[in-house]
C-alpha cells in the first residue's frame, strides 16, 4: 500500500482509489492464508513423522518453497499486465497486488513464518496440547 501511495501520489500525483485498502485486504488475506497453508500443512506433517521443529520447517520450505514461489510469481504478472491499462485503477490495484505478492513470496513466507515458528518452539501446537499426535496414515 505505501508503495502504491508512493508511486501514484508522491511521483505522479494521483490520488489513489479510496477503496483499495479493501480490495488489498480481501486479496492478500485470502492469496496468503493459502500460501502460508501450503508450508504449514507441510511442518506439520513433517513434525508427525518425526522432525523436530526446526528440522520440520527447513524440509517444509524446501518442499513447498518452488511450488508457492511459483505460483506467487504467475499471480503476480497476473496482476501486473492490469498495469498495462489506460485505467489507473486498475494500475494502482496491479502495483499493490504484484508488489504485495512478491514480498509475500520472497521475504514473509521463506524468512518471517520460519523463523516465528522457531521462536515459538513448543507454542506452535498449544491447540494440540492435550491431544496426542498420531501419524494419519496409522490411526
Amino acid at each position: 500500500m505505501a508503495l502504491t501511495i508512493f508511486v501514484f501520489q508522491g511521483l505522479m500525483g494521483i490520488k489513489t482509489y479510496w477503496l483499495l485498502p479493501v480490495i488489498l485486504i480481501s486479496l492478500l488475506l485470502s492469496v496468503g492464508t493459502d500460501y502460508d497453508l501450503f508450508i504449514i500443512s507441510r511442518f506439520r506433517e513433517e513434525v508427525i513423522n518425526g522432525f523436530s521443529d526446526r528440522e520440520a520447517i527447513v524440509r517444509a520450505v524446501e518442499f513447498t518453497g518452488p511450488v508457492v514461489t511459483g505460483a506467487a510469481l504467475v499471480l503476480a504478472m497476473a496482476f501486473a499486465s492490469l498495469a498495462l491499462s489506460s485505467i489507473y485503477i486498475l494500475k494502482q490495484v496491479a502495483l499493490a497486488v504484484a508488489s504485495s505478492v512478491i514480498i509475500d513470496s520472497f521475504i514473509v513466507r521463506p524468512l518471517l513464518v520460519p523463523a516465528i515458528i522457531v521462536l515459538l518452539g513448543k507454542w506452535n501446537w498449544w491447540p494440540f496440547s492435550n491431544k496426542v499426535i498420531k501419524h494419519p496414515i496409522t490411526t
